[in-house]
């Protein structure tokens, strides 16, 4: 009925499919479907990954329906076409190879071209969307993609993009005993008021 009404409201513009999902999380908060659909409607009205992702997890950890959910959960980050969605597209994938999950070569394809615009010859520097993926599982996963058939561009192409994330990798490394040095720095310097004394000398 959730999809039905969601086919209808993408036609027509009237039903509401979140009142169904919701009330089949209701009863079964496990729900697979309900989970997967649900988050997959949060992407469709414009709502951050971040509001949609605990469906799609939900529906993950079931452990049913794998590539069902992943289809919808793919689907929904790429029609976001944006910053954060590009993001998002990357951090899924990237889960999917840890997981060893089969990806689709339209979704590695957009992945693909995600790193490409970040990192390539002419990179696009996004004012948000910052991908929550550490740089190195970034590097692991675009050498992943760019192996597929059909999904990688020109070889200078791959080259720039995985020079680009060393060199991230080698500024990362050179700030960390700085971010740490600091980080200490910070903690000693804390105090409490009970360190706080006030000697008054005796006249």
């Amino acid at each position: 009925m959730g999809w039905a009404t969601f086919l209808k409201w993408r036609e027509t513009g009237t039903g509401d499919p979140a009142s169904l999902y919701r009330q089949a999380l209701e009863i079964d908060p496990h729900n697979v479907y309900a989970n997967t659909m649900l988050g997959h409607w949060l992407m469709w009205q414009g709502e951050p990954p971040s509001a949609a992702r605990p469906y799609f997890d939900a529906a993950i950890s079931s452990g049913k329906e794998r590539l069902f959910v992943r289809s919808f959960q793919l689907a929904a980050v790429r029609n976001r076409n944006n910053e954060t969605g590009d993001a998002e597209l990357v951090r899924v994938v990237n889960s999917m190879r840890q997981q060893n999950e089969p990806l689709d070569e339209r979704s590695a394809r957009a992945a693909y071209v995600v790193f490409e615009r970040r990192y390539g010859p002419r990179p696009r520097l996004p004012d948000e969307g910052a991908i929550d993926v550490p740089v190195p599982d970034q590097l692991v996963t675009f050498t992943w993609l760019a192996r597929m058939p059909g999904v990688s561009g020109r070889a200078e192409v791959n080259d720039v993009v995985v020079a680009t994330l060393h060199n991230a990798m080698r500024r990362e490394a050179t700030l960390a005993p700085e971010r740490d040095a600091t980080a200490t720095c910070e903690g000693t310097q804390t105090t409490t008021p009970g360190d706080r004394r006030t000697h008054k000398s005796r006249s």
